[in-house]
């Protein structure tokens, strides 16, 4: 299921085609399940279209945790998430 190095984009449009082939589920139970029209199961497998943050977690429950939500980050995701800096909260306002 792991992407190779030549291949690029997220992980998760393989992995759910590859979760949906292995357990015969359809596009339709798949959506039903996800709350979300058979299309749009097709347009996510296709990379036609990513799934909201919401989604993302949606899926993780719905397959097992076997698809995360990381598994549909963009590299500008993952950039942006590595490049973001948050600095902790300290009541004395000391950081």
């Amino acid at each position: 299921m792991a992407k190779t190095k030549q291949q690029k984009g997220p992980l998760g449009p393989a992995k759910l085609k590859a979760f949906l082939d292995e357990h015969g589920i359809s596009k339709a139970k798949a959506g039903l399940g996800l709350n979300v029209s058979h299309v749009t199961i097709g347009n996510w497998i296709t990379e036609k279209a990513s799934p909201i943050d919401d989604r993302r977690k949606d899926i993780e429950i719905w397959t097992g945790g076997v698809i995360v939500e990381s598994d549909w980050e963009t590299e500008a995701e993952k950039k942006a998430r590595k490049d973001r800096q948050v600095t902790p909260f300290v009541a004395d306002g000391a950081v």
